[in-house]
């Protein structure tokens, strides 16, 4: 319990420590591509993939982002037609964060709230929003343009399941979206 006391008094650092960073909060756009990955998305083609975060770093080394984002994965095999899945996503992550110079290094995990739908354009049919909830991991780095601006490039890969089956080959217990996503970011601190 003491320990436990001492790191969360440590999280909450006076104002005047020198070394954490200046603004504290920033906003994130990610555009980029979301990579299927599991086997009931192998007849899916690489899709679309775009996030917007506010972040804020609540210590020099680590920050924390909440986001929403669009995902969509289109398949052209003969036999189940031209179908898409789309989904909207809620996502938390926690990052660890190590700054060299203008350059800033960045892993951590994360979960998500999904929600999938399919439709199939040779019948013009589609499912209903089905909810998932998921889990992530996310790395990559930043430069600073400025001290307001900075780019950046991610890779994340997540773990979810819808808990019904949304595309015909989705398992009895739902559809695996497991995937990668690639994002170049813009960002803007304040």
């Amino acid at each position: 319990m003491l320990l436990l006391s001492i790191v969360f008094i440590h999280s909450f650092a006076h104002p005047a420590v020198a070394a954490d960073p200046e603004p504290k909060q920033y906003l994130l756009l990610k555009l980029g591509g979301y990579f299927p990955q599991s086997n009931d998305m192998n007849d899916y083609n690489d899709g679309f993939n775009g996030e917007i975060y506010y972040g804020r770093y609540f210590h020099k080394n680590f920050s924390s982002e909440l986001g929403a984002g669009y995902f969509k994965s289109d398949s052209t095999d003969a036999s189940l037609g031209d179908v898409t899945i789309k989904t909207f996503d809620i996502l938390y992550n926690i990052k660890g964060v190590y700054r060299i110079g203008r350059v800033e290094l960045f892993a951590g995990p994360g979960v998500g709230l999904y929600f999938t739908k399919g439709y199939d354009f040779s019948s013009g049919s589609t499912t209903e929003w089905k909810p998932a909830f998921g889990y992530h991991v996310v790395a990559g780095c930043s430069f600073d343009v400025s001290k307001e601006w900075f780019l950046g490039l991610e890779g994340k890969y997540f773990w979810a399941t819808t808990k019904d089956p949304i595309i015909p080959q989705g398992g009895t217990f739902g559809t695996h979206l497991d995937g990668l996503v690639g994002t170049a970011t813009l960002g803007w601190r304040f």
